[in-house]
């Protein structure tokens, strides 16, 4: 027994010399001397700058924007380096169901409407926010053709028909993050990054509320028939205006909410009803841009010469740059650590 441990132990001896001399071995892959080899492992590393040509092109294709997103409003007027820009938010709000009356008890027991509220989810800013604007809300025409996710470019024929009451003044983007308490019935509510609009209680309210009689709350595609929805833009005369809002459509404080009173078993409450944008209600987000003027305008139409500024302006309607980089094409076969693109 000790002479095959010592057999194992003489086998185990050499197997640990060989494992250890084939590693050091390997760690030698080299005939020069270890003080002739470079600190980088026989590997040059260098930067290399290659310079790139610049051209400023225009986005000239449409866009839609998703249900879920942000909504631009608002109006800039002086912008040295892209000019112009209006946003108008189209939207319908849809009742909470279909196949029933929206509103407590029948439009007969409904005695007056106390007030249309449209409230908009404020999700941030651009521009200047001190410069107030002047908001108006339009009824789109049940004869326009609008679906669902309309292209941001669509021309639509002049809103007629202004729904918003002459209370609604001027909008300081500075309040809407401000906390404002609004009382719904019986039940006070504490709000803040929302916009409120006052609509006409008889042009949106009683007709709303007078849609019973014409089976318009029985499906989808009657409602759409009747009620296409609310043009909401700014007043580019209004004042100064010089930014740009954005609302959230899908959020749960976005909403036409109308207050009324109603005879409930021979006696008068209050309620309310929320129509509410969906998946499935008609959108679209206008957005017109111009440039005429303006260093952007200057970039675009300087003939086929490349560029010495890259201006970037958002679709829809904006800019684009498009690069070449002449140094890559006769560059010989090398490995590349990293690659940056430089703009100052």
């Amino acid at each position: 027994m000790n002479k095959y441990l010592s057999r194992l132990v003489a086998g185990l001896s050499l197997l640990t010399l060989f494992v250890v001399f084939h590693a050091c071995n390997k760690l030698d892959t080299t005939t020069i001397g270890s003080e002739l080899i470079p600190v980088v492992d026989n590997v040059s590393t260098f930067d290399t700058i290659i310079y790139v040509n610049v051209q400023n092109e225009a986005f000239t294709d449409t866009t839609r924007l998703s249900s879920n997103g942000d909504y631009a409003l608002g109006t800039i007027t002086s912008d040295p380096l892209f000019g112009t820009t209006t946003a108008s938010i189209l939207a319908q709000f849809k009742p909470p169901y279909f196949g029933a009356y929206p509103f407590v008890n029948s439009a007969d027991s409904i005695i007056a409407i106390d007030s249309v509220v449209l409230c908009l989810a404020y999700r941030g800013s651009f521009g200047d926010t001190n410069q107030l604007q002047k908001v108006r809300v339009y009824e789109i025409d049940p004869n326009v053709e609008f679906g669902f996710l309309e292209p941001t470019n669509r021309d639509y024929p002049a809103f007629t028909g202004e729904v918003t009451t002459p209370a609604n003044g001027f909008i300081d983007m500075r309040q809407f993050r401000l906390e404002k308490e609004i009382v719904y019935g019986q039940d006070t509510v504490k709000v803040s990054n929302q916009l409120r609009l006052h609509l006409d209680t008889v042009l949106i309210g009683r007709k709303l509320v007078n849609l019973d009689t014409a089976d318009s709350y029985k499906t989808d595609s009657a409602y759409n028939t009747v009620f296409k929805g609310l043009a909401i833009v700014t007043d580019s005369t209004a004042g100064n205006p010089n930014g740009l809002m954005y609302f959230n459509l899908a959020n749960e404080n976005t909403g036409l909410f109308i207050h009324y009173r109603v005879i409930v078993n021979g006696e008068v409450d209050t309620a309310y009803t929320v129509f509410q944008f969906n998946q499935i209600s008609a959108v679209t987000n206008i957005i017109k841009r111009n440039n005429s003027g303006t260093l952007l305008a200057s970039y675009l139409n300087n003939g086929p010469g490349f560029d010495d500024k890259i201006l970037l302006q958002t679709h829809p309607g904006g800019s684009y740059a498009k690069l070449e980089i002449p140094g890559l094409e006769n560059m010989s076969n090398r490995i590349i650590h990293k690659a940056e693109l430089i703009m100052e």
